[in-house]
């Protein structure tokens, strides 16, 4: 059994080395991509010397090595890999030790499988500096449920959520559902996940930690401005979803509720929940003038 691993690179001079070597410790791993995405800090040279220590590793840009952004680097890597089944881990984690060894057994014994998802922890930068992210130190999909239930219990977040780097798919599965969203700068991986949970069959790893991501100040999902409205643009792309989709009126409530707080800062930044609450109800008649069927959604569902 054996794995291609893609590692989007962009300004990790710092970390670079170290994952690379973290992915390189796997026999089972017998591809991996680096693909760099427009760096300037010298990692592409750094990238270039990785390229002469070991035969598995493979480097590719984009074209002018312009900067595109980590779903066009994952894509770009995708589309290059030659196993069939695939792996991701950002420039700045690590893989922990026999990272794959769970995942080829569930592998071996369904061959119908073909997303899997697992357990990782934080490391770095305090947690305190993720509290508008995550609420613990490790993140786990906690969730037997397969299709839409699955994507519920994620996207409400009540089994938790889990990390790209954990997960295990077969390439087959990006031209059945669609590569990761290129107009996504940050939740990219989320969106994909979310779709994957809708239509692939998966499996969840048991809670052993098989990755770890690292949080520093570099990371631009640490700055809450950034976050916010990168996660505007990734609930604008879900409302139209929700549209045409047939969610429980739970998810729909839920959802659009989020919608509002990420894409209106005037609701986000107000301090008075009076004066938040009545800016809610503004948004939400607005929203209903313009799309009635909200109305129904929110009420019954469907």
């Amino acid at each position: 059994m054996l794995f291609t691993v893609i590692i989007p690179v962009y300004n990790a001079a710092k970390y670079i080395k170290e994952a690379a070597n973290s992915v390189l410790l796997h026999k089972e791993v017998s591809e991996l991509i680096l693909v760099d995405d427009g760096s300037q800090d010298g990692s592409y040279e750094i990238c270039l010397e990785l390229l002469g220590e070991d035969e598995r590793i493979k480097l590719f840009h984009h074209v002018n090595r312009k900067n595109k952004g980590p779903a066009a680097s994952r894509n770009l890597g995708i589309k290059k890999a030659q196993n069939k089944w695939l792996a991701f881990l950002d420039s700045d984690d690590l893989y922990e030790k026999d990272r794959f060894l769970e995942t080829i057994s569930i592998i071996k014994n369904d061959l119908s499988v073909d997303f899997i998802h697992g357990r990782a922890r934080f490391f770095g930068a305090e947690l305190k500096d993720v509290d508008h992210l995550y609420s613990s130190d490790e993140i786990y999909f906690n969730s037997d449920q397969h299709g839409y239930e699955a994507f519920e219990d994620y996207f409400l977040g009540t089994k938790g959520w889990t990390s790209l780097c954990t997960c295990t798919i077969k390439k087959e599965v990006f031209e059945q559902i669609g590569y990761f969203d290129e107009n996504l700068y940050q939740a990219e991986d989320t969106d994909f996940i979310l779709r994957a949970l809708l239509h692939c069959n998966t499996r969840k790893l048991s809670d052993r930690i098989i990755a770890k991501a690292r949080q520093h100040p570099d990371r631009s999902i640490l700055n809450k401005e950034k976050y916010h409205h990168y996660r505007a643009s990734f609930y604008q792309k879900w409302y139209e979803i929700l549209m045409v989709s047939n969610w429980s009126s739970k998810m729909n409530r839920y959802f659009i509720n989020s919608y509002m707080y990420y894409t209106n800062s005037n609701i986000r930044e107000t301090s008075s929940s009076i004066l938040r609450k009545s800016k809610k109800v503004m948004m939400l008649v607005h929203l209903i003038v313009k799309d009635p069927i909200i109305v129904k959604k929110l009420l019954f569902g469907k």
